[in-house]
Formats: C-alpha cells, structure tokens, sequence
C-alpha cells in the first residue's frame, strides 16, 4: 500500500481511537450519575446524600440536579459517540476506495490493520463474532461454509442489540425516575416550569433515538461486512 494512503488512515484512526476515547469517559459518567439517582443515600424523608462528601441536598433538588446531569452527559457522549461514527465512516470510505490489489500492508489486509489500531467504543462487539467465524475469520483468508456465515451475522444482531440496550436502559430510567420524583417544595432550590422539563425530556429522548438510529444503520453495514469481502 501507498505509504502516503496509509497516512491518512493512521491520522483518521489516531482521531478516531481519541473521539472514542472521550465518548467512553463520558459513558461511565452518565452511568455513576445515573445509579447515584436510581439508589440515592437517604438520611430522612427530606433530604439525600450527595457522593464524595459533597453534602446533603433536599429530595426534590437531588432528583432535578440527576436529571439535568444526565441531560448534560447524554449531549457530550451522544456527540463524541458520533463524531466517532462519523471518522469511522471516513476510514471505510478510504478502504473501499482502494483497489483490491492494494488493500495490504505488508502481509496484513488493511480491514485487519485498521481493526487492530482502533480503540473499541463500549458498542463493539464485532471481535467477538470474528473470532466465532473460526481460523480463517481475517480478510480475504478464504469462505466459511454457508452455515459458519449465517450463525456469526445472527450473533451479532444478538450481542449487539444486548449492549445497545444495556448501555442506554440505565441512564434513561434513572432519567425517567428522576422527573416522577420531582415535587419542588418550599425547602426547595429550584424553582422549574413544567414546560421546561417536557423540553427537557423531548431533548433526550430526540438525541436517545438519534443515536440508536444511527447505531442501527452503521450495525447494518458492520454486519454485511462480517460476511468477507
């Protein structure tokens, strides 16, 4: 391969593997975010511990503080998690676009250099269904039998669906159960309309489909590809 096409994957890649990077530190905290809202350290009816000694709040405030932190978490993950998607796409487009003939470097099929550089998003299950496809399940390492190509793909429309729906399950039920506790008294901080909270939610879940949507139609292309070239 042209050194020159390799350096422009190795950059579209390194960026990738970055934008991946952040959208999995942002993840974890929407998740801690989210388990500190569905099991809150109660000291009385009225008031909740907040985490790491950072004191105690009303009911009603601890629940509007959650649901505004998740709200926040979803944005900056939904939004690395896509650029991250957006890079990755570059990178195949750069791939299909070579000839078929150029498509190695040194003895490795570029598919399986670029697999191998990439930092994995918490969405990837892809390795684990390579691996299913037996000793041959590297780029143009010859044909599985029908039966080993189907049972893979089927897999992976498993696993995959499994970690979309335990990597979004969580925060948006604690998003859900932050709202229904939500009952401002006259202890209370905030002070928030209705029409507000329903911007809110319309806000996440419109970004909580966008992601799922998208994450469906790359799932799709993943999975053709899982089949060899």
């Amino acid at each position: 391969m042209d050194d020159k096409k390799l350096a422009i994957i190795d950059k579209l890649a390194e960026g990738y593997s970055n934008l991946a990077k952040n959208a999995n530190k942002f993840w974890l905290a929407l998740i801690i975010v989210s388990i500190t809202a569905i099991f809150p350290k109660t000291i009385d009816n009225k008031k909740i511990l907040l985490p790491f000694l950072l004191g105690e709040v009303n009911n009603s405030d601890f629940y509007v503080i959650c649901l505004f932190l998740i709200c926040i978490l979803t944005i900056v993950f939904a939004s690395s998690l896509l650029q991250a998607t957006s890079s990755r796409k570059l990178i195949q487009v750069e791939i299909d676009k070579l000839p078929k003939d150029d498509r190695f470097v040194s003895y490795t099929h570029v598919q399986d250099y670029v697999d191998t550089i990439l930092f994995p998003t918490y969405y990837r299950v892809a390795p684990i269904i390579q691996f299913m496809q037996g000793k041959n399940h590297f780029f143009e390492r010859g044909k599985n039998e029908k039966i080993k190509e189907v049972i893979p793909r089927l897999c992976y429309i498993v696993l995959k669906s499994f970690s979309v729906i335990l990597i979004h399950s969580v925060p948006t039920v604690s998003f859900f159960i932050c709202y229904c506790n939500i009952n401002p008294n006259n202890e209370s901080i905030f002070r928030i309309s209705k029409l507000f909270y329903i911007l809110i939610i319309v806000l996440y879940v419109s970004i909580t489909l966008v992601l799922l949507l998208v994450n469906l139609d790359y799932s799709k292309k993943v999975e053709k590809r899982i089949k060899k070239e």
